[in-house]
């Protein structure tokens, strides 16, 4: 290692330093100032309001996601009366949307699970009724997700896999062509890259709320288990699955 590697790491080390101790001041001063009191007040008040946080994920959302299928699926109905060279653009478009309608799906999903574990009151009136329209939304998540799959499946008969069960991803990956294998590898590395990084902050951040203002050591092991996956599974895959 060259000289100039090793100042870059001490850089980079004295850049961390500082952000953190900027970082902990910042939250014993929000302690100090009653921001932990405060923020049970926005948690309780989110409790009062959570079926009216399920309706807005479902109009801003599922929705959203819906309307770009549809759109999508217009673009598919009128592309084989098509030249070639627009069809080829209006493919892209419709794969574009298609993507997008399936990714603000996820997004849906996860704001869901979300908002259902962190206002849960299982001595609300309510809480049934919550329940209930959680469940309505993740179940029309997952139908909505499936039949996109099988839409696109039906445009391109060289798909393969089943939406409904585990070897879905193998079985959809296998049937690609080499060019959408290379795409599908390329996306993949940079959400591990990306989650590597996001989890390695959120164990830096999860360490310092506990130092400062004593959160506890979950938030750290969830946060250290995220980046554990994340590692482990990478490794494995690049040393045994080739």
């Amino acid at each position: 290692m060259n000289k100039k590697s090793i100042y870059r790491i001490i850089f980079l080390l004295f850049i961390g330093g500082v952000i953190g101790a900027v970082f902990s001041v910042g939250l014993l001063k929000f302690g100090e100032a009653g921001g932990l009191a405060k923020l049970s007040e926005i948690g309780n008040f989110l409790v009062d309001i959570n079926i009216y946080i399920f309706v807005l994920l479902v109009f801003v959302l599922f929705i959203p996601s819906v309307y770009l299928f549809m759109k999508a699926k217009k673009v598919y109905e009128k592309i084989d009366v098509m030249s070639d060279d627009e069809y080829e653009e209006k493919d892209n478009i419709a794969k574009k949307k298609l993507d997008t309608a399936l990714t603000l799906n996820s997004i849906f999903m996860v704001l869901n699970f979300l908002v259902y574990g962190t206002t849960l009151d299982k001595t609300s009136d309510n809480f049934l009724i919550v329940l209930m329209v959680f469940l309505t939304n993740i179940l029309a998540m997952a139908l909505f997700e499936i039949y996109v799959i099988r839409f696109i499946q039906r445009k391109d008969t060289r798909l393969k896999g089943d939406p409904t069960t585990f070897k879905f991803t193998k079985d959809f990956i296998e049937s690609c062509d080499e060019a959408e294998k290379l795409r599908i590898y390329k996306s993949g590395y940079h959400a591990f890259q990306s989650s590597r990084s996001a989890s390695l902050g959120f164990i830096l951040i999860t360490i310092i709320s506990n130092m400062v203002l004593e959160t506890g050591a979950l938030p750290i092991v969830i946060s250290c288990i995220w980046m554990l996956e994340n590692v482990a599974s990478y490794g494995y895959y690049s040393v045994y699955k080739k």
